[in-house]
């Protein structure tokens, strides 16, 4: 896929199984996030719609028309101070919410990045000896044949890799199936900043201290200061993750020759949903660009 496209469009398949339930996620994400900001921009819209409706509303000589246009006037202030209020509440929260979504995407790519170790583990099981590896006899005897302990083995391997970070999933990709994750040196940048920023959230709420500040090698703030993302979630961060996604399923596809899978947008599959996402994916685009 090139760098130049959306990289936020939802494929109508992927080159793997792995690969399709990222984009299934993605779709899920994207269509949360876009929702957010809708839901948000739309209580903003209505409030200010209801109090200049109220406003607008014609005075009559009648006593109780009278009281009623006054009782009208203080319900749009107060609407307009709710509509006020909610907008604040709306810009604090998008900035958790936009931390989440950093959170959730980054998650997801390492999930994806050991669905497709495991898939290629069942292809090519060989991968699984190691010369410092060792099994017990309880194990072995604890499953009825071969298949099932292969199975078992490679849940091992993988729960294993899924805890020692990515940079150690990596260098094991490279190593038993001479597959380098990210090739490009400026992506795997961009994801070292995405993986680091994701670290510092979950495990300091999103305070930047030293360690970050040399991790990341970008002014995302001060040490001491909460992290802010806004300026490059959209534009470096969450595209960094979704490219890189697409360029590993693909080669690694062609490589093991694994199956490609269909990509199934939310709960049901349907045209009109399928075009609700390209909308989304076209109003990211947007974002990216102001």
């Amino acid at each position: 896929m090139s760098s130049e496209a959306n990289p936020f469009e939802i494929p109508d398949s992927a080159s793997s199984l792995a690969g399709a339930r990222f984009f299934e996620q993605h779709a899920r994400d994207l269509s949360w996030i876009v929702g957010y900001e809708f839901l948000a921009r739309e209580m903003e819209s209505f409030t200010q719609m209801i109090a200049s409706a109220i406003r607008d509303s014609k005075a009559s000589s009648h006593l109780e028309e009278i009281k009623y246009s006054e009782a009208s006037s203080l319900a749009a202030v107060s609407i307009e101070h709710r509509g006020s209020v909610a907008r604040k509440v709306a810009a604090q929260s998008y900035r958790t919410a936009i931390e989440a979504l950093l959170c959730r995407y980054v998650d997801n790519f390492l999930c994806y990045v050991c669905d497709l170790i495991a898939l290629i583990l069942r292809e090519q099981p060989s991968a699984l000896v190691e010369s410092d590896a060792t099994i017990s006899l309880r194990d072995v005897f604890a499953h009825d044949d071969l298949p099932s302990l292969q199975v078992w083995l490679i849940e091992k391997k993988i729960n294993e890799l899924s805890f020692q970070g990515f940079i150690r999933i990596a260098e094991y990709c490279a190593k038993r199936f001479d597959l380098e994750l990210i090739p490009s040196l400026s992506t795997r940048k961009d994801i070292s900043i995405c993986i680091a920023s994701r670290n510092l959230i979950v495990h300091r709420r999103g305070i930047i201290d030293d360690r970050f500040m040399k991790a990341a090698e970008v002014d995302l703030g001060k040490v001491g200061q909460r992290l802010s993302i806004d300026g490059i979630v959209w534009d470096r961060m969450l595209p960094s993750l979704l490219l890189a996604v697409h360029d590993i399923d693909d080669r690694a596809a062609r490589k093991f020759k694994l199956q490609s899978a269909f990509v199934l947008r939310g709960d049901e599959v349907s045209k009109m949903q399928a075009d609700f996402l390209s909308q989304i994916a076209e109003t990211v685009m947007r974002w990216r660009t102001k």
